[in-house]
């Protein structure tokens, strides 16, 4: 169907300059196949040996579509133009209407399995992983995203390396959230420690009331691209880019037109009984239910 989202990612994919049609083209081979064989390799309970399977490319053909690809096709054009703030009023009134103002997003980091490269990449949780940073709109849609820093990390120091950091740093007209873990910023805020009295209280659950927006975001995110979830046999340098691409779709997913197929189900059928028969049978039933738990 050309309104399923596997087209329009394909859209999105050949929106690009003509001066990038020779170098991009060539290597991508194969068209649509190469493409649904990426979506694939994204999807949910998918590796690469399932597009691999469905499209006959081969798993030498994924990995090499997926590595001359992935560069230009996410990296350079579909990031910059899926992951972006939009509108910020329609974002500032959307926080406002769940009751925080003048909010531009919610920011918090989640941690993606990897094989054990190095020692820097164990978590606080034990296992060794890659950090994805995101800024999220009141829908759920990512509207920054910084991957590719060691599980080790602290959430506020991934903050601070990122880009957007140091673009908040030059003048934000809107504050974003964020839980304990950052740090109290003029244009960030976080919740209140200690001893509360009522109106911090009510600060602080409007603020994490809106700040979930994100928790849910990651929640979605794994669930909708598993692979997500598992420790990834990538190496350390290719994990961003699968990371980045799944965010993408997951805009895409997010903003999209809904799809919905209708499964029409016959008209049910339905017994009759009569009261008299009705009690009958709950009697029975409370006597079997008792005999089973009650009985000495």
């Amino acid at each position: 169907s050309p309104k399923h989202c596997r087209w329009w990612f394909w859209v999105h994919l050949t929106s690009h300059p003509p001066s990038l049609k020779a170098t991009f083209f060539a290597p991508f081979f194969r068209g649509f196949r190469v493409c649904y064989g990426k979506h694939g390799a994204c999807s949910a309970h998918n590796d690469r040996t399932s597009p691999a399977y469905a499209w006959t490319l081969g798993l030498v053909g994924i990995h090499s579509c997926c590595n001359t690809g992935r560069g230009i096709a996410i990296t350079e054009l579909l990031v910059p133009r899926v992951v972006t703030l939009g509108n910020v009023q329609v974002i500032v009134d959307g926080f406002a209407a769940m009751g925080f103002p003048n909010c531009g997003g919610a920011i918090d980091g989640t941690h993606i399995p990897i094989l054990a490269p190095d020692h820097q990449y164990i978590n606080r949780k034990g296992y060794f992983s890659m950090v994805l940073q995101a800024l999220v709109d009141h829908k759920g849609r990512f509207t920054n995203i910084n991957v590719g820093w060691p599980g080790k990390v602290h959430d506020a120091r991934v903050f601070k390396n990122s880009g957007l950091f140091k673009r908040l740093q030059q003048g934000m007209p809107t504050v974003i959230l964020g839980d304990p873990a950052y740090p109290l910023m003029p244009w960030l805020m976080k919740p209140y420690t200690g001893a509360l009295d009522t109106e911090k209280e009510l600060f602080n659950y409007r603020l994490s009331k809106c700040r979930m927006v994100v928790e849910c975001a990651f929640g979605r995110l794994k669930a909708r691209w598993r692979s997500l979830l598992t420790r990834s046999d990538l190496s350390p340098k290719n994990i961003p880019i699968v990371i980045a691409a799944c965010c993408v779709l997951h805009n895409l997913s997010t903003t999209l037109p809904k799809h919905t197929v209708h499964h029409p189900t016959p008209n049910p059928t339905f017994r009759t009984y009569k009261p008299a028969q009705r009690r009958k049978g709950v009697l029975n039933a409370c006597n079997v239910y008792c005999a089973c738990h009650f009985s000495s």
